[in-house]
């Protein structure tokens, strides 16, 4: 589904405020969505000062508008404003991190100055570690895969999954002293965007086969971030067609949130649901699930 979203960040009254509206293309079936939003401020030397998250969801309805909660924010805005007034030179980033369950994602620098000084960028945490997985600079890992050799840092992948973090940590485990990792369940292709979520946070492609597998290497290796972002991929594409599947997945990968919302998914559309025709096999594989 195609759409965009419009962000919007002023002062007034000495309050910072931050606006979001989401923009359809009236023609297009959208479906709904949830936003995750960090908001940073920055002093003059790249400093976190105080950050602020919020998640809001998008109903299926063109141009939803959303303001993101700011109180903690504006209180250091007004602290700001007053160091500003005495020395103009200290300046106040605005950083902000906006990303969708479908995998959309963007980030942005705002400076705090008048309109004829430059616009000041610097890298963030993530992108610095996008640009290391890119360009594997220092790795120490190699991850064979498919015939495939990914190189890969220690650091990050003990940082993002326990299961790495117990294969690295011991000293009898053929994969810490050889620094070779055999993957053997995993595509390279899927592997490539599991390992680039593990430095930047996020996916750049997610449809409905590269969103399963995704789940089982997020569950295999228990990194529950990822876990949830295909799962609220999941919601947002359930259909009639693919209730059950996605049903015995969240099953499979124990995420109850998910399987409860099939499950409900299920009942609401049990007219159409019960009577397909992969409803009988599906029913007699899973019998459990059928009568949860």
């Amino acid at each position: 589904s195609k759409n965009s979203f419009e962000f919007s960040i002023f002062e007034r009254s000495e309050n910072l405020e931050a606006t979001f509206t989401r923009v359809v293309i009236e023609t297009v079936n959208n479906e709904p969505c949830i936003v995750d939003c960090t908001l940073t401020l920055h002093d003059k030397f790249n400093s976190k000062i105080c950050s602020a998250r919020a998640k809001h969801y998008f109903f299926s309805v063109n141009c939803t508008y959303w303001e993101f909660p700011s109180d903690t924010l504006s209180k250091e805005w007004k602290s700001y404003l007053k160091v500003f007034k005495r020395d103009p030179s200290h300046r106040l980033l605005i950083y902000c991190e906006f990303s969708v369950s479908n995998g959309t994602y963007f980030q942005i620098y705002m400076p705090k100055s008048d309109s004829s000084s430059p616009t000041s960028a610097y890298s963030s945490l993530q992108e610095d570690l996008r640009n290391l997985f890119h360009n594997k600079h220092l790795s120490d890992v190699k991850l064979s895969v498919d015939g495939e050799t990914l190189d890969a840092h220690n650091t990050a992948l003990v940082a993002r999954s326990p299961v790495f973090a117990v294969m690295f940590d011991h000293q009898d485990m053929l994969e810490s002293r050889s620094g070779i990792v055999d993957i053997v369940d995993i595509d390279a292709h899927i592997m490539k965007s599991f390992l680039k979520f593990l430095y930047a946070d996020s996916v750049d492609e997610m449809d409905y086969e590269i969103a399963t597998k995704l789940m089982m290497a997020a569950e295999k290796y228990q990194v529950f971030s990822l876990k949830e972002k295909c799962a609220m991929f999941f919601k947002n594409d359930m259909s009639e067609e693919n209730v059950c599947e996605i049903l015995s997945l969240a099953d499979a990968v124990n995420h109850e949130f998910l399987k409860s919302t099939s499950i409900e998914y299920i009942i609401a559309k049990s007219t159409t649901v019960l009577s397909s025709p992969q409803w009988i096999p599906w029913k007699e594989n899973n019998m459990k699930l059928a009568t949860a």
